[in-house]
C-alpha cells in the first residue's frame, strides 16, 4: 500500500476533550495536510475543523494504512496504527488511555503523548517508531478476548 502524504486524526469516537480539533488546528497552521475522522458520537461541527474532515468512513482501515502518521488517543485506534507499523502522536483521553501510551512511549512505540509532540518527524523516526510498534501488538487480540469468554462460559 501507497503511503500518502496526509496525517489521520482519530481520537475516539467522540473527541471527549477536543484535542483532535486542537490537533487539526496545529496542522493547518503548519500547513501539513490531514483528514479528521469524526466517530459515531462526535458532536464537533465540521465548521469547527480544519481541513479535511470524514464522518464514520467505511474505509477507516485503508485511510489509517495509507497515512504518512497517525494522531490518535490510547485505545483501540493506537493499537491499531501500532499493529501497521505507523509513526504516532497519543493524546489520551483516559487514565486508561493514558497508561497504555505512556508504555508505548517508553518501550519507543510512540513519537509522542501529547499536543506539543506535533511536528515534523524524519522520516527514519517515523519508520523506528513504526517498527518498534508493530513488534508490541501480535494482532491477536480478539483469539485471545474469545477464549476468556469461552473459559468464563
Amino acid at each position: 500500500v501507497q503511503t500518502e502524504n496526509y496525517i489521520m486524526i482519530a481520537v475516539g469516537g467522540s473527541d471527549l476533550k477536543k484535542d483532535g480539533i486542537k490537533a487539526a488546528e496545529i496542522l493547518y497552521r503548519k500547513g501539513i495536510d490531514s483528514i479528521y475522522i469524526k466517530g459515531p458520537f462526535n458532536m464537533h461541527k465540521d465548521s469547527d475543523i480544519p481541513g479535511k474532515v470524514i464522518t464514520c468512513p467505511e474505509d477507516f482501515a485503508s485511510l489509517m494504512k495509507r497515512s504518512s502518521l497517525v494522531i490518535t488517543n490510547g485505545g483501540g485506534c493506537m493499537l491499531e496504527a501500532m499493529y501497521l507499523g505507523k509513526g504516532i502522536v497519543a493524546l489520551p483521553q483516559t487514565k486508561y488511555e493514558s497508561n497504555l501510551a505512556k508504555f508505548a512511549y517508553n518501550n519507543g512505540a510512540l513519537l509522542g503523548i501529547d499536543l506539543n509532540s506535533i511536528r515534523m518527524y524524519s522520516y527514519n523516526k517515523v519508520l523506528n517508531a513504526g517498527s518498534k510498534a508493530s513488534k508490541l501488538v501480535d494482532g491477536k487480540g480478539i483469539s485471545r478476548i474469545a477464549n476468556i469468554i469461552q473459559n468464563l462460559i
